[in-house]
């Protein structure tokens, strides 16, 4: 994880001061050096002194930069739909995204399903379970009441 000082903040030799409320923070030699390596961009890991500067406001955590996806010409996305009984829709009529149904335990079995629980264990597992067989960078859970249509328009 890489930080950020507040703008607010200034480092004058070991002693930094700013956040908010504003605050001086004197710091021995060992932080002074654990302060270079934060700002350098390589705080140690642990580290009291920046746990004390997330708390005071004196520095901020670094968002990561967003990873792009770049075109393959695989799917990017998966469907997940979980069902207890047939479902009111049939799957999306676009091949090009995959569906997962997931049969939550229904009597009689439904047919077409991807995958069988044996019984109903409840919405949120038979998403789990979908998820187990996603291999798309994303996914998106979908009721079974829903019109598919709608969902490849949003995915699509």
């Amino acid at each position: 994880m890489r930080y950020v000082l507040d703008p607010t903040t200034r480092v004058e030799g070991r002693r930094i001061i700013g956040g908010s409320p504003r605050t001086v923070l004197g710091v021995s030699e060992g932080g002074a050096r654990t302060l270079e390596r934060l700002l350098a961009g390589d705080p140690p890991a642990g580290s009291a002194l920046v746990a004390r500067m997330l708390d005071l406001g004196l520095v901020h955590p670094e968002p990561e930069p967003r990873r792009v996806v770049e075109p393959t010409g695989e799917p990017l996305v998966t469907i997940v739909i979980p069902t207890l009984g047939a479902p009111r829709h049939g799957p999306p009529a676009d091949a090009d995204i995959p569906v997962v149904l997931v049969d939550d335990g229904s009597e009689p079995a439904v047919d077409g399903a991807t995958v069988r629980l044996d019984e109903n264990r409840g919405p949120a597992a038979a998403r789990n379970a979908g998820l187990a067989l996603v291999t798309t960078p994303f996914v998106v859970f979908v009721d079974a009441d829903v019109e598919h249509g709608d969902v490849t328009r949003w995915v699509g």
